[in-house]
């Protein structure tokens, strides 16, 4: 039986079929834990066609713990299986391609693309979809978004053709992802109409779920906070009832979000720092970068602090073909900005300036970041490049009205205030529509930022450091009481400097006196 194929109703059957059923129900560490342990008495057997066969009972996920194991048991399979079976082998090729180690591997998209020639010439549907499925997350940097809608329609088509409702429905999320990160809405939900519509009860329960989370994802992308919050939680419990084993952690992701604009109400925003420290505490060694995150928008910054020291150096590590990348830049741009690490800044600003017309998300089942341009905006505004500035942040202005987001319109007009465009008529805007979705926070933050147009256009930052330079302690003395580096200090004063439009420490100082 293939892979996407759902299985049918009749009980018993052997180890391999309960795997397949198990897969399709949406439970991937059971079904892989039972094709492994065949694999296992296959290997001591000598029964080489039953271990492929046992790599191919269904396609583990890129967060799949059993992953790396079925990796190894393809890649055994394919070298011991004997010449002959071709189509068996070409899903063996496929198979390997896509439970490739995404954080490590660089020739994945020749490998993939090797293994689709091979199964496009035997035209075997399985092994069709397992290398479309590689080559998709080979070419995962969103700058090839374009690519992923061109494979979702050759999995779509494979799927009409020959039935398969699992190559239909991942051939429309990936056309999905593509779409959310590309900014067109209307072929988004156009897309999700398409799916429900075409497959309805054919959906398995991992398809399902994700669907639901595309809800949730685009509520809360809407401003919806409440409605976000009741898609996910009822999603959670159903995909949990029926052994989706990654849905507690994309449940959490969702309730991190949410904190962000409603800040802390549930038990289950509650639990979303002890769950990362436990993931952390199971070896993730990246999620020390969502700690610093989560820890920054708590007004935590000691503690963020602590986990910035730890990851800083590594985050950029990660591949930028992985979902997490894009996300992970964003995510790190407040924590950076709030340690006053500028040089850190200025990376991140290069590094994301490629991706400024696109929106920051992994896929279409997960929290959006809403623009990039968002980013670079507060980034150019750190750096002290107040006109870059302006001009990210009318772009995220105009990304957030394209996408239908007002909580990034709310932002963007916030932005734009504090940067002295039109302050007034963006304040306005950005009150009104913090009333409008019942988000105190945005409004206390647009009056933050009106109160501190009293330091004279400079950030809180730079005049906590004039502030210092009129006590006359020097950059070094400053570094030393801030916990900042002595270039970062030399930063911050060449900012206040140029904002004041002076020439020394001495005018600095007296202005910061006046100021006072």
């Amino acid at each position: 039986m293939a892979a996407a194929e759902a299985p049918g109703n009749e009980a018993g059957g052997s180890a391999l079929e309960h795997a397949r059923r198990l897969a399709w129900r949406g439970a991937p560490s059971e079904s892989w834990r039972t094709a492994l342990e065949a694999a296992d008495r296959a290997r001591e057997a000598g029964d080489v066609e039953t271990m492929a066969r046992a790599a191919l009972v269904g396609r583990p996920r890129h967060e799949d713990p059993a992953r790396p194991r079925v990796h190894a048991l393809a890649k055994e399979a394919l070298a011991r299986l004997p010449a002959g079976d071709e189509v068996l082998r070409a899903r063996l090729a496929a198979q390997v391609a896509a439970t490739a180690d995404r954080w490590s591997v660089r020739d994945w998209p020749s490998d993939a693309a090797r293994a689709l020639a091979e199964a496009e010439r035997l035209g075997d549907a399985d092994a069709i979809l397992d290398a479309l499925q590689a080559l998709r997350l080979a070419l995962g940097d969103p700058l090839r978004s374009s690519d992923w809608i061109e494979i979702g329609d050759r999995a779509v088509a494979l799927g009409v053709g020959s039935g398969d409702a699992e190559a239909i429905a991942w051939g429309r999320m990936s056309r999905m992802d593509a779409f959310w990160v590309q900014g067109r809405r209307l072929d988004l939900e156009h897309e999700f109409g398409a799916l429900v519509d075409e497959l309805g009860d054919r959906l398995a329960p991992h398809a399902v779920w994700q669907l639901e989370l595309v809800r949730a994802a685009l509520a809360l992308h809407d401003g919806a906070f409440e409605e976000a919050r009741r898609r996910v939680d009822a999603a959670t419990g159903s995909a949990e009832a029926d052994g989706v084993g990654e849905a507690r952690f994309f449940g959490m992701v969702f309730h991190g979000y949410l904190a962000r604009f409603t800040g802390v109400v549930d038990a289950a925003d509650e639990a979303v720092i002890p769950f990362v420290r436990g993931a952390i505490e199971g070896g993730v060694f990246l999620a020390h970068a969502w700690l610093a995150q989560l820890l920054t928008q708590a007004g935590r910054h000691d503690e963020a602090g602590l986990e910035w020291a730890i990851v800083r150096d590594r985050i950029r590590d990660a591949p930028r073909h992985v979902p997490e990348w894009l996300v992970a830049m964003c995510g790190t741009v407040p924590v950076c900005l709030a340690q006053g690490d500028l040089d850190f800044a200025a990376t991140v600003y290069a590094d994301l300036v490629p991706y400024a017309e696109l929106q920051g998300i992994g896929n279409a089942f997960t929290p959006s970041n809403g623009p990039v341009s968002h980013y670079l905006a507060l980034l150019a505004e750190g750096l002290g490049d107040e006109s870059s500035a302006r001009d990210h942040a009318e772009d995220a202005l105009r990304s957030a009205r394209s996408m239908g987001s007002v909580p990034y319109q709310g932002l963007a007009h916030a932005t734009l205030a504090r940067l002295g465009v039109a302050a007034s008529a963006h304040r306005a805007e950005a009150r009104a529509i913090a009333r409008r979705l019942g988000w105190p926070e945005l409004a206390d933050a647009v009056d933050a930022d009106a109160a501190s147009s009293t330091r004279g256009g400079l950030s809180a930052r730079e005049f906590e450091v004039a502030g210092l330079v009129a006590e006359g302690l020097s950059n070094r003395e400053i570094g030393a009481r801030l916990y900042l580096s002595e270039r970062t200090v030399e930063t911050h004063m060449r900012h206040v400097l140029e904002k004041l439009e002076v020439r020394s420490r001495v005018q600095v100082a007296a202005w910061y006196r006046d100021r006072s």
